[in-house]
């Protein structure tokens, strides 16, 4: 049975001229595209402050890893859970505390570094809570594109809120590294103006969006499938990233089986709830969670790349870390300019997957072209090849996250958001994870077998690692070539 809990903020969306936004609609997308933009920045601009925030505190290496542990789970575990209270209060409710929860959050830890008696465990905790609110405004933004924005241009909305979301990723390093060379506080502190001016503009914007309060006697939370559901993500993610290198201790095994174990459980639990935590209608349609696995990745493959990225240009071209972040904004203009132009394609002739095809056939080509990678390498073509992967990646990402809402239901657009987010987090755990795993192997198997130099043994090992990313997104091209777009594209909407 479908649900019957539809948010009545669908029934407010600003109508708006063909393929022209109306300034509601622009002010809603802008205050979405920096609440995206925000949080996805954060899950990389602390890299680059660790070491230096671990040797103020006097950290270890294994305390200092929860800087970025602890962010990433309270993100990843709790998307589908702000899903379900978005569709059964507002979707704009639970951004809007996401917004508050991230800024406050944010707030503290800048202060931390000036408040040292705070100490190491109050950045984990507050890292954590600010993982809480991202995942608030992550598990909403395409919700609330899909539920605010008007058909007739919600394709180049929905490209410019992924391509935030690509640009976040890809920028965090760069500016992390000039913020921290002036003091680690700022990378924190940076996302208070953000944060507040990302609020005013939110309330501006939706003022007039009324909402609903859906009976709790008809519509409630399962909880006890949230916490199942938290304990399944949480023994993934932690396996994850102790496993590297290690996958046979008995930690990542046991981890391994709790995984297994808590999904088990939360099938058993999903399939005699009422109202079930994760849409079992959603993870039924076989469109759906085709695109859910291509979407995983295509991000497991940007995510493997851009951690190998800068060690080539830092360790075998001889970049500072400045000009290597700079190097790598190469690769967010290319997604930038691609998600605008594949949004715009989308909005004028309808369907999805198409383009996907399209993307993800470039993306393997720009993987592919870094194999021609080695000491020699100019600067001009790296900048090169990673314009074309990231054109690709913006071509592909956009329609693959599009897809999955042509075949939601009203009041799925939550559901559906936050299971997009989630497949994105877990691609980039995963993603990272094997390609590292990848890299070890290679760098192993060449030093046992044919012994090559030191700089030879790197080279192949980065090779492989670019083959490897080419190689998930040929398989993410298979997959959208499996999948169909559903009846609720822009072009069967508009006409």
């Amino acid at each position: 049975m479908t649900e019957t809990a539809v948010n009545s903020d669908q029934s407010v969306i600003p109508k708006s001229s063909k393929y022209v936004m109306s300034s509601t609609e622009k002010l809603i997308l802008i205050s979405i595209s920096i609440g995206t933009l925000m949080t996805a920045l954060d899950a990389t601009i602390v890299n680059i402050a660790i070491p230096t925030i671990s040797e103020e505190f006097g950290a270890s290496a294994s305390a200092s890893s929860w800087i970025l542990l602890a962010y990433t789970i309270m993100l990843a575990c709790f998307m589908l859970l702000w899903g379900k209270l978005g569709a059964l209060t507002s979707y704009k409710k639970i951004f809007l505390i996401g917004i508050v929860i991230f800024t406050a959050s944010s707030l503290v830890l800048g202060l931390v570094g000036f408040i040292q008696s705070l100490g190491m465990i109050t950045i984990i905790l507050m890292r954590a809570v600010q993982g809480l609110g991202a995942g608030m405004i992550m598990a909403m933004n395409l919700a609330m594109v899909t539920a605010y924005i008007s058909p007739a241009v919600r394709g180049s909305a929905m490209g410019i809120t992924t391509l935030m979301a690509s640009i976040g990723t890809a920028l965090g390093p760069a500016l992390g590294g000039v913020l921290t060379s002036v003091h680690w506080s700022l990378i924190f502190f940076i996302n208070v103006p953000i944060g507040l001016a990302c609020l005013f503009i939110s309330l501006k914007s939706m003022s007039s969006i009324a909402t609903e309060k859906i009976a709790v006697d008809k519509k409630s939370v399962d909880l006890l499938g949230a916490i199942l559901l938290f304990f399944a993500l949480f023994s993934f993610i932690y396996m994850l990233n102790i496993g590297k290198g290690n996958w046979t201790s008995p930690t990542v095994i046991g981890l391994g089986i709790c995984t297994v174990v808590f999904l088990i459980f939360i099938y058993l639990q999903e399939k005699r709830s009422k109202d079930p935590i994760v849409n079992l209608r959603l993870i039924s349609d076989k469109n759906i969670v085709l695109t859910c696995i291509a979407n995983l990745l295509m991000f497991g493959a940007m995510a493997g790349c851009y951690f190998f990225l800068p060690y080539y240009l830092e360790g075998l071209l001889g970049q500072t870390t400045m000009s290597a972040g700079l190097i790598l904004v190469a690769n967010s203009i290319g997604v930038m300019v691609a998600g605008i132009l594949v949004g715009k394609l989308m909005d004028k002739s309808g369907g999805c997957r198409k383009y996907a095809l399209i993307g993800c056939i470039i993306t393997a080509l720009g993987f592919l072209s870094m194999l021609s990678y080695d000491l020699s390498t100019s600067i001009l073509q790296v900048v090169a090849t990673l314009l074309l992967m990231g054109f690709g990646m913006g071509f592909s990402l956009v329609p693959i996250g599009n897809s999955i809402f042509t075949h939601t239901i009203p009041g799925e657009e939550g559901a559906a958001s936050s299971f997009i987010n989630t497949f994105r987090q877990m691609g980039s755990s995963v993603g990272l994870a094997i390609m590292q795993a990848v890299f070890v192997a290679v760098w192993t198997i060449d030093a046992i077998l044919t012994k090559p130099q030191f700089i030879d043994r790197l080279v192949n090992s980065f090779h492989m690692v670019f083959i490897i990313c080419a190689l998930f997104a040929l398989i993410a091209c298979v997959l959208m070539l499996l999948s169909r777009d559903g009846p609720n594209t822009s072009a069967k909407q508009t006409s």
